[in-house]
């Protein structure tokens, strides 16, 4: 019996509603009576019904707005033209997802290196296409995303200290200043070119800063002698205003810098003393977070570091370089070997003594990477706060081999939802560890886990800086040798001509430094 003649329409698309999307591009090859009712007649209430998030069947072209995405694969199709169809969507999403979660993820590295100077913190800007990004030796700098031209930047040592920290959001960043003092500054006001930006508040503190983090249009400050501050940022209506101190939050003494928040929390380190997570609106303590409560525990070994990268220098400042991974190099992803317990010889007890540096929330998840090489992660942070046997039931640690003595974690981490599920990533040595979470947001040892290295070569190797999941990629600093061009004297720039016109050969000068790399996980086909 065909469906299509014995139910009415309204049923058959009921039942496909429920069935996979291999087997509706089966059935659109099992007849031409499939074909018509699939691709033809009932097309976009079939593919938007597979796409997450659907409420509405018009302007499938507006479903990606929004998303981060540094190759534009979301953007349209192979041809450059925007996405009009919901079959296209959901065939481009379910692409990306299926490379999110595959087994043996093949990702394609892009390197952009910003000027000579190391790259200290950066974040892109996926509307605006471009980076803005701090360095070692001081400045600030915003690079064209699809180019790697730079479109501007501020050296003078007063306005951007080296090594400065930077948080960006929506056209505003801010960096710290000399004597406990934010500089603020907004893009996209009138008389700016693009990229260029200008000044619209000091924030001045009379306490020692000690960190700051920038979202959901708030600055959240902390200061390690016991206080933390709110402020909320002018609307994009009005641009030139400055942020208004919303709270002032009394906290421990002791916090390490290290915070984060969500839309009504803030979540701050305080060392040894693990996570205290306040109210951004009335300053209350919400509960802290131990992590040596936890029940679960795992343990990974360490990936062996490749000794080189031989393609290390064959790319100059202001270019892409793209290399397709590998097994063992760069941009190939190794497989992580995790097991149950904890390791076998630890450096530190699982106790106290454990210094908690970075934390970050999403959704419901909390995780947090400590000094002593562990990872903590928490399935419902809110639910935890209720009590030690309530933390202990949705929270596992996960301890890292030690490397040798100058093992050292402490560093970056972030944590974000991908449409391949929630993804976390940290900072081992001279490794980036990618775990995924399950449908739930728990941690699965069963699931993959990949690690990608931070460097061209071990010799090289230097802690990250920044790293960031996005909706098709991950960006991270990475330790490599910047290229220049070494013109002889005499001769003239660029044309490899001498001035008494023989000729000579333009030599390339290598110099190690920090760049901007992209592992996209955007499909090949």
């Amino acid at each position: 019996m065909d469906p299509l003649v014995a139910l009415p329409a309204e049923v058959v698309l009921r039942i496909l509603h429920y069935a996979s999307l291999g087997s509706i591009a089966n059935l659109t090859l099992a007849s031409r009576a499939w074909h018509e009712f699939i691709d033809s007649a009932h097309q976009d209430a079939i593919f938007a019904a597979k796409v997450p998030g659907v409420t509405r069947l018009h302007e499938p072209e507006r479903y990606f707005q929004g998303w981060k995405s540094f190759t534009r694969y979301v953007e349209g199709d192979d041809n450059g033209n925007g996405s009009s169809s919901w079959k296209d969507i959901c065939r481009r999403r379910f692409l990306l997802e299926k490379s999110w979660r595959s087994a043996d993820p093949q990702p394609t590295e892009t390197v952009i290196q910003v000027g000579r100077h190391p790259v200290w913190r950066f974040r892109p800007d996926f509307a605006r296409r471009f980076i803005v990004s701090t360095s070692h030796a001081g400045g600030l700098y915003v690079t064209d995303m699809d180019s790697g031209v730079l479109l501007w930047s501020l050296s003078n040592d007063d306005e951007v200290r080296r090594f400065a920290h930077l948080e960006y959001q929506n056209g505003v960043a801010v960096w710290d200043s000399f004597r406990n003092t934010l500089e603020v500054w907004r893009t996209d006001l009138p008389g700016l070119s693009r990229g260029q930006f200008r000044r619209i508040a000091r924030l001045s503190h009379d306490v020692v800063i000690r960190g700051f983090q920038l979202s959901y249009n708030t600055l959240c400050v902390v200061s390690s002698e016991g206080q933390g501050f709110v402020y909320d940022l002018p609307s994009q209506h009005r641009p030139e205003e400055e942020p208004v101190l919303r709270t002032n939050v009394a906290i421990a003494e002791g916090a390490v810098g290290h915070l984060d928040q969500c839309e009504d929390a803030v979540i701050y380190s305080i060392g040894t003393h693990g996570y205290h997570l306040h109210d951004k609106n009335s300053g209350e303590l919400l509960g802290h977070i131990h992590p040596y409560i936890a029940d679960g525990l795992y343990h990974i070994k360490h990936p062996m570091v490749p000794e080189s990268d031989d393609d290390g220098l064959d790319w100059l400042p202001g270019s892409f370089r793209y290399v397709l991974p590998r097994v063992g190099r760069n941009a190939g992803l190794i497989r992580l070997e995790i097991q149950e317990g904890g390791r076998e010889i630890a450096r530190r007890p699982l106790s106290f003594q454990d210094e908690w540096g970075a934390g970050m929330l999403s959704g419901k998840t909390m995780v947090g990477v400590s000094r002593g090489g562990r990872l903590v992660i928490c399935t419902d942070w809110r639910y935890a706060l209720r009590g030690p046997d309530e933390l202990a039931a949705v929270t596992v640690i996960v301890e890292c081999e030690p490397i040798n003595d100058s093992f050292d974690l402490g560093g970056w981490l972030h944590v974000n939802e991908t449409v391949g599920g929630k993804k976390i990533i940290f900072e081992i040595k001279d490794s980036i560890y990618i775990f995924s979470l399950d449908d739930d947001g728990r941690f699965d040892p069963r699931i993959p886990a990949f690690a990608a290295h931070t460097c061209t070569a071990p010799a090289l190797a230097v802690p990250v800086s920044f790293m960031g999941i996005y909706d098709d990629c991950i960006m991270s600093t990475f330790t490599t040798l910047g290229t220049d061009i070494v013109v002889p004297i005499g001769a003239q720039d660029g044309n490899g001509t001498h001035n008494d016109g023989s000729n000579f050969d333009m030599r390339p000068l290598h110099f190690p430094t920090k760049a901007v790399r992209v592992l996209s996980f955007v499909p090949s086909a």
